[in-house]
């Protein structure tokens, strides 16, 4: 976590906290790290296949999934 006060000279008193370095470890973990932002996910209108096994690891997945929750949680 990245802390930085605000210049008590000028009058401000605030506190500014970050988790950019925490978000760019839990994007390494997962291979995301390359990865490109966009304001949608997928295609619109994309036929998606239904799958009979499921081709992720499930206890990897899960990791992914609480890192991601504790960043909406708590930042």
């Amino acid at each position: 976590m990245k802390i930085e006060r605000s210049d008590l000279k000028l009058g401000l008193r605030t506190i500014l906290m970050s988790q950019e370095q925490h978000v760019e470890e839990i994007l390494e973990q997962h291979g995301m790290a390359n990865c490109n932002p966009t304001k949608t996910p997928m295609e619109n209108n994309i036929q998606l296949f239904i799958l009979n096994k499921a081709k992720i690891d499930i206890t990897e997945y899960q990791r992914c999934i609480s890192s991601l929750m504790y960043l909406i949680i708590c930042i």
